[in-house]
């Protein structure tokens, strides 16, 4: 029984890589709902607090965006990169970390890849 509850795991884990998107929590709950009504699982308490506290990061994230304020920290990750560009490779992870860490999301890190990339190329270092 444990192969068929981990192939049913591992085909919503392809199907939701596959759709992307919102498709991934779609495939989740479909593996969820085949796990519970054909394999006979007792599925857990929702995890509100979690789904709470990710909303609220998305909301605050959302907010910082339309108000300017990823443009801002992206304009100070730049011209830090390009005020010290030999380190780009020490500064662009720890300017990637204080962003995660302030922001409370990894998300804001895509934001400033492609300045990391520029700078990166632009002093001939692998970024």
């Amino acid at each position: 029984m444990i192969a068929v509850e981990l192939a049913v795991v591992f085909v919503a884990i392809w199907l939701g890589a596959r759709l992307g998107g919102i498709g991934i929590g779609f495939a989740g709950g479909l593996g969820v709902l085949i796990l519970t009504l054909v394999c006979g699982m007792k599925p857990g308490a929702i995890p509100f607090d979690v789904i709470e506290i990710i909303m609220a990061v998305i909301a605050a994230i959302a907010a910082m965006q339309v108000a300017g304020g990823m443009d801002y920290l992206v304009g100070l990750a730049e011209k830090l990169l390009r005020r010290h560009p030999r380190y780009v490779t020490f500064l662009a992870p720890l300017v990637t970390y204080l962003m995660t860490l302030l922001a409370g999301t990894g998300h804001t890190a895509f934001s400033t890849l492609p300045v990391i990339a520029e700078v990166a190329k632009e002093q001939g270092v692998r970024p």
